[in-house]
């Protein structure tokens, strides 16, 4: 199981960071880091703000895994309901999980939960749980995000 967060896919604002503005370009690179790290059949939350244009939601046929996603603040109706005919899992705001009895909060904007390990995106920092691309240069495995976000100020169980 895989966690990632803020690939701001066909965001052209964005694209002017490393990639003169080609949000193409931009599309094509995170495309890449996905399929070199997630599996055909395997499990990624994608913790909002995934895909900000609808005319890039084809992409999803083209990434490997099964997508799950929770709602961030790029998150528009209309995307959202294109993203769910295309297979993808299109959940609420917040999803919580155990692994490996360890409770988990899958979020898109970061809150204290007590006992909780809050994996987040959002920031587009190194703050604690923050697991989004860009930070990590990677589709995180859920366990290290949770490792790291234990080890670096947040609580856990």
């Amino acid at each position: 199981m895989k966690v990632t967060a803020d690939l701001h896919i066909g965001d052209t604002h964005l694209a002017r960071r490393g990639f003169d503005g080609n949000a193409g370009a931009m599309a094509e690179y995170v495309l890449g880091i996905w399929n070199r790290d997630v599996e055909a059949k395997e499990d990624v939350y994608v913790l909002g703000d995934f895909i900000v244009d609808i005319e890039w939601v084809n992409i999803v046929s083209r990434m490997a895994g099964q997508i799950h996603l929770i709602r961030g603040n790029h998150e528009q109706p209309r995307i959202m309901s294109a993203l769910y005919a295309a297979g993808v899992d299109v959940m609420g705001w917040v999803h919580g999980l155990s692994v490996d009895d360890q409770r988990v909060i899958l979020c898109h904007k970061w809150a204290d939960n007590g006992s909780a390990v809050v994996l987040h995106g959002h920031g587009h920092n190194a703050m604690p749980g923050d697991v989004g691309i860009w930070t990590w240069d990677k589709i995180v495995d859920i366990r290290e995000a949770i490792a790291w976000a234990s080890t670096s100020g947040q609580r856990g169980a």
